[in-house]
């Protein structure tokens, strides 16, 4: 079955100066009035993706501090512009979606938020990527968490045929991702607890990687890994 086509935000209809400094600057109170008096602004170009990025940081990955990301706020305000109709999956030009954007900027509730109001989990952009990729490549678990438990699927590959699993890898960002518990891998692997090639790897649903402090995703939790575990000790 085809997949959905997403829509898109209108590139005609430009938001005022105002709005789009509240929405960035995730003042709830502006965003709140200003939407009430012209709902159809939800659909302006890029205005709901200035709600999932955080200024003054480039999305490139890394720490942002909680007082810069502003999360509860930049929540409600998503939620303002579902309630005033806007779709969370609506694409700018290079097809990113809100999903997208939270991702790249580690906003694990923002994408929570997206996700409830029935944001796509899958959605590509314009470089098939999709935010769980982004999320995985910047290194936000805890974004991954939240994607997966939502129906992100990651087999899904970029047109170099690169899933998100194998960007683990790639990328050595310290993930374990597997659909197994921590007894059921250990059972199932050689060497005291690591998989031994890709074949077992595929088996477990997943990819271990053994550089730094490795972290367990499941579909609804996010754990460390015991030490032992981590260096394949086995005990």
């Amino acid at each position: 079955m085809p997949r959905q086509k997403l829509p898109f935000c209108d590139p005609d209809l430009q938001a005022p100066l105002e709005l789009v400094q509240a929405v960035q600057q995730a003042d709830v109170g502006t965003v709140r009035t200003l939407l009430a008096k012209d709902p159809g602004l939800v659909w302006a170009d890029h205005l709901i993706h200035w709600g999932c990025r955080v200024p003054g940081y480039q999305g490139h990955g890394g720490v942002i501090a909680p007082e810069d990301a502003k999360s509860a706020e930049r929540v409600a305000i998503i939620q303002i512009f579902l309630w005033h109709g806007a779709d969370p999956s609506m694409r700018n030009k290079r097809k990113v979606t809100p999903l997208h954007m939270s991702s790249r900027f580690g906003l694990a509730d923002v994408a929570r938020a997206l996700l409830e109001g029935g944001a796509d989990p899958n959605a590509t952009d314009q470089v098939r990527e999709t935010p769980l990729y982004r999320a995985v490549n910047l290194g936000y678990p805890d974004v991954a968490k939240v994607l997966l438990a939502h129906g992100a699927d990651p087999t899904i590959a970029r047109p170099t045929r690169r899933s998100i699993a194998q960007r683990f890898g790639e990328r050595r960002r310290s993930f374990l991702f597997c659909s197994s518990t921590v007894p059921a891998l250990r059972r199932g692997t050689k060497r005291g607890g690591r998989p031994s090639n890709m074949h077992e790897i595929r088996k477990l649903g997943g990819i271990w990687e053994s550089g730094g402090p490795s972290i367990l995703i499941f579909g609804t939790s996010v754990t460390l890994l015991p030490a032992q575990l981590r260096k394949g000790s086995g005990k």
